[in-house]
């Protein structure tokens, strides 16, 4: 654990840098923090002892020891330049996870999509089985309650973030890899930047540590080039650990893994494919952390996801409001196609894309992302904290207008929270499932949506 009695946290709410913050607190660190504003989460940061200021602002500083910044915070920031101006040192969220995971056998999970959930699902099998693991990742596990917690156990459990290249921090003694795909070019430069990150990664796999790697994935593959550890690899067609008779049976997910000579049966209530490959991940992980393949079935067949990972918000009226962090053309479609499997009524997706550059790198393939939807309804690009600025004809009203030519149906420009809650609210239907998803704030719309529904009069 590190040294400092007073820790700051600059960008203190971020799902990053709230789980560190936890961790702090419960090691008995006096913590300070600001963000730009309020939410559940500083709550209960508040709750658990920080002393939380809304807003930047140099007097926030209270004699800190250590200034933690998130990396979307740059350095024009008031709290940040008297920091340095008082020669506290400061770091940034890689840096103070990396000191923090690289003291306990560290299981780093990494991948363009489902590293959240494959995180959550390994750290809930290795609290649920008495392990106590450390645990940072960047959704609050629902069954558990939290997404950073201080464990006695031997094991902490991390999402390997890939964005700014935090995961080179970090020395996993087991390390995952979901899958790879092109995100976060900005940040190395082209695809095969990216690629040769996650080789990097893999190649920081502590000596007598373990792979688990996606074999289906040819890009994950291409990045496990020259890794010559222990490894396992898991997929629908390739690995030894592989996925069979997918089906769904009374709202459950059932599928059997192929693994050594015999076979595990799984029961997931998380829908969908990419679900019961991330399932996979975690069984392959936690067996070799000596957790048997019974009891991990046993645990995830309980394992009710991570906050803003297919999370229900509610049902009211017969409406099913559901969110998801999903903001990359990949994550939509298999997130879609999820729910497509088990309902049969019509979906209704509120899409708030994020990134002005993202959304111009990917505006075609997000154009086919949408194709097991009913109705798409698009708000305004999201870029709060991005530091970017808007790019000539990058909008979603270009974005609705690919949507509805690629997938031939109906696609709206609702710019608002409020406007596309007043939509809803006016034309769902008893038997409809909505989702909002992106990386945004577009969960208060789901939030929001459940309200209306439920002081709505028939």
């Amino acid at each position: 654990m590190i040294n400092s009695r007073r820790v700051h946290f600059v960008g203190i709410g971020g799902t990053g840098m709230a789980p560190l913050a936890t961790i702090l607190l419960q090691s008995g660190t006096e913590v300070s923090g600001s963000d730009c504003k309020d939410s559940p989460t500083l709550n209960k940061l508040r709750q658990a002892g920080a002393r939380v200021s809304l807003g930047h602002s140099a007097s926030n500083l209270d004699q800190p020891d250590l200034v933690v910044v998130s990396l979307a915070v740059n350095g024009e920031n008031p709290e940040v330049i008297e920091a340095e101006r008082l020669g506290i040192p400061v770091l940034t969220r890689a840096q103070l996870l990396g000191s923090l995971f690289n003291e306990k056998k560290g299981v780093a999970v990494g991948g363009t999509h489902g590293k959240t959930t494959t995180a959550s699902m390994i750290a809930y099998v290795l609290e649920r089985t008495g392990q106590d693991p450390t645990i940072a990742v960047g959704g609050e596990i629902l069954d558990l309650g939290f997404g950073g917690k201080l464990g006695r156990g031997r094991y902490f459990v991390a999402e390997a973030d890939e964005a700014y290249k935090s995961f080179f921090e970090l020395k996993p003694f087991v390390s995952v890899v979901t899958s790879i795909d092109d995100d976060h070019l900005d940040h190395y430069g082209s695809f095969e930047g990216v690629v040769e990150g996650f080789r990097r990664f893999i190649g920081q796999t502590q000596p007598d540590g373990y792979l688990v790697a996606c074999g289906d994935d040819p890009n994950v593959m291409a990045a496990t080039d020259g890794y010559r550890g222990r490894a396992a690899f898991y997929g629908e067609k390739n690995g030894d650990y592989i996925v069979e008779d997918l089906r769904v049976e009374d709202r459950s997910w059932r599928f059997r893994v192929r693994r050594k000579g015999d076979t595990v049966e799984m029961s997931l209530r998380v829908p969908g494919v990419h679900n019961a490959l991330n399932a996979t991940a975690a069984l392959a992980a936690c067996e070799w952390l000596g957790v048997d393949c019974s009891s991990v079935s046993e645990v995830l067949a309980e394992f009710s996801g991570a906050r803003r990972r297919s999370e229900l918000i509610g049902t009211v009226g017969g409406i099913a409001v559901y969110d998801d962090y999903a903001h990359h053309p990949s994550e939509i479609q298999a997130t879609l196609k999820a729910f497509r499997a088990r309902h049969p009524g019509r979906l209704v997706v509120v899409f708030q894309p994020q990134r002005f550059s993202r959304t111009r790198l990917l505006m075609n393939r997000f154009a086919g992302a949408f194709s097991d939807a009913d109705l798409v309804v698009v708000d305004d690009i999201f870029y709060k904290g991005t530091g970017e600025a808007p790019l000539d004809g990058v909008n979603s009203r270009r974005l609705v207008e690919l949507i509805g030519a690629n997938s031939g149906k109906p696609a709206l420009y609702i710019s608002g929270k409020e406007e596309i809650v007043r939509f809803l609210s006016e034309h769902a239907e008893s038997g409809d499932l909505i989702i909002t998803m992106g990386a945004g704030d577009i969960r208060e719309c789901a939030v929001r949506l459940v309200e209306t529904f439920g002081g709505r009069t028939a």
